[in-house]
């Protein structure tokens, strides 16, 4: 087939380009594929990105944590409502790594992650009992603070 008039010349390049961005659009979700068939059923990979992301905001939220724990307005309403956000958002964050509980690439995601989000849930209803109750909070925080003091 030939092509007449202004476009005649255009033909091969927009064939290549078409071919390409097609092998290209193939290609996008290649490493999943790759993953289904090298990692057993019960395997989940974790994006190392989606692990740093999380994690960075669990360390946000365990700093608010501790400054709210740190207030010197005792058992006022605020101080509960706010504890009770920080750990529903270190909850919701813990939840984005991986809510399936299968193993995974991550082996100190696997063997601690479970317990944390446990414990989470336990200080938060706590947090939100009246009187609330904001010892496992501190000893969340703290322990997190302990391990991962970078300065901060």
């Amino acid at each position: 087939m030939k092509l007449k008039g202004s476009l005649a010349g255009f033909g091969r390049p927009l064939l290549f380009a078409a071919v390409l961005l097609g092998g290209v659009a193939s290609c996008a979700d290649l490493p999943e594929r790759i993953r289904a068939h090298t990692y057993p059923p019960d395997f989940r990979y974790i994006e190392p990105s989606r692990v740093r992301s999380a994690m960075w905001e669990l360390a946000q939220q365990t700093r608010d944590l501790d400054r709210i724990l740190h207030d010197s307005r005792a058992d006022s309403p605020e101080r509960q409502r706010a504890v009770v956000a920080v750990l529903r958002t270190m909850n919701d964050a813990a939840s984005s790594i991986d809510p399936s509980g299968r193993k995974t690439n991550h082996a100190l995601i696997d063997e601690n992650l479970d317990l944390f989000r446990h414990d989470l849930a336990l200080a938060l209803r706590l947090a939100e009992a009246q009187p609330p109750n904001y010892f496992l909070a501190g000893f969340i925080a703290g322990t997190c603070l302990s391990c991962h003091s970078g300065g901060s």
